[in-house]
């Protein structure tokens, strides 16, 4: 019962952090207005924002395995909650950037050892309780821009956003504070040779690669998806932060679906099928240019990104023999820095070609992913 409560919390705080980055897709027009920025410099957000994520993300999972797991989320729970409060009160963009590093800092603790807590408090079935745990993020992600979409089209700040959000995260770090993790005991010391092995294992680190590429993919297509549909088919502010929320359902279905798949398929087989047909996808999704083939698309592309994520993170988390609170960090670590630099390069893309060339762009990077799991059984 104690683990089953655990594992519901950790649910609950992963929805917590996909709800943080994902009303940056439907807010970001707005950012930019605020602070007289064009949309291009605003999508820097997302690269500070992730850029702290990686910085913070091995940090905390060394700390972890000194500290203890539990001890290291509740204070990046915390530092979490006040930098969402300070970012919306950046008195300018510079400063705004720099609370959206420590925003993704924070953040970055917490979804990894959220997802190293729940692969060790629940051994006989990680692998269906780290993708159920994306169902969560997936839920979040759509509670994020439809509910940011409705507040600034009613006429609200869109400051109001982060406000709400802050006091949904002090409520969910007092809950934390009171639970008991069964977990396993702590270290003394930084284990600098467990960081050796992890860079050495050169299966993990191709796992690491397909986690950079796949959540730069992501983060890229649901980040430009709202600014791509007002520019590129006109969309209202409701109807595109609408159709985030609407890549956020399909891709809640699908990892309910691949939760069953997990049960009776190999997770190698079912990346295989995700990573090609998600490149195909992502393709054509450039070639949009009417409002139904691009709802087509989107649900696609969420059904078809699905359990990419989770099924890496668990595929590499069983590949490796050392301390799961470093490994999880390296492996979300690596997740960040795709997320750092694709969606940024989309950006640049889009300014120096179109924006539908930007969306599809990532689909290389999709048919990457397919391939080191078609071959991997080989290395």
């Amino acid at each position: 019962m104690k683990n089953k409560y655990c594992t519901y919390l950790c649910y609950a705080i992963m929805g917590l952090y996909a709800v943080s980055i994902t009303i940056i897709s439907p807010l970001l027009t707005y950012i930019s207005n605020s602070f007289s920025v064009t949309i291009t410099q605003a999508g820097l957000i997302f690269s500070t924002n992730f850029l702290g994520f990686v910085i913070f993300i091995f940090v905390g999972g060394a700390l972890a395995d000194i500290c203890g797991k539990k001890k290291i989320l509740l204070i990046a729970l915390i530092g979490f909650s006040f930098a969402l409060l300070a970012l919306p009160l950046s008195p300018n963009f510079f400063i705004l950037c720099v609370i959206s590093g420590f925003v993704g800092g924070f953040g970055g603790i917490m979804e990894s050892l959220v997802s190293s807590i729940i692969f060790e408090i629940n051994p006989k079935n990680s692998t269906f309780h780290v993708n159920a745990a994306q169902v969560f993020f997936g839920l979040g992600a759509l509670i994020g821009p439809v509910g940011a979409g409705i507040i600034v089209a009613s006429g609200a700040n869109w400051r109001l956003c982060y406000y709400i959000t802050v006091a949904i995260s002090l409520t969910t770090a007092f809950l934390f504070s009171k639970v008991s993790l069964p977990m396993s005991s702590k270290s003394s010391t930084v284990n600098l040779g467990e960081l050796k092995r992890i860079f050495g294992d050169k299966k993990l680190m191709l796992i690491c690669l397909c986690m950079a590429f796949y959540t730069g993919s992501e983060v890229g297509g649901w980040g430009w998806m709202s600014t791509f549909l007002k520019q590129g088919l006109m969309f209202s502010i409701i109807k595109s932060s609408v159709a985030v929320g609407v890549f956020w359902i399909a891709m809640s279905i699908g990892r309910i679906f691949c939760g069953r798949l997990i049960l009776k398929y190999k997770t190698r087989n079912i990346m295989i099928i995700l990573g090609f047909s998600s490149s195909i996808v992502t393709a054509l999704s450039g070639l949009v240019s009417f409002e139904i083939a691009a709802w087509i698309i989107i649900i696609l592309m969420g059904i078809t990104y699905s359990s990419q994520w989770p099924l890496i993170l668990d595929y590499g988390g069983k590949q490796s023999k050392t301390s799961s609170g470093m490994v999880f960090s390296v492996l979300v670590g690596f997740g960040g820095i795709g997320s750092t630099t694709v969606p940024y390069l989309m950006g640049l893309t889009s300014q120096f070609t179109n924006i539908h060339f930007a969306m599809a762009s990532p689909a290389v990077l999709l048919l990457l992913v397919g391939l080191i799991f078609l071959f991997m059984k080989k290395t």
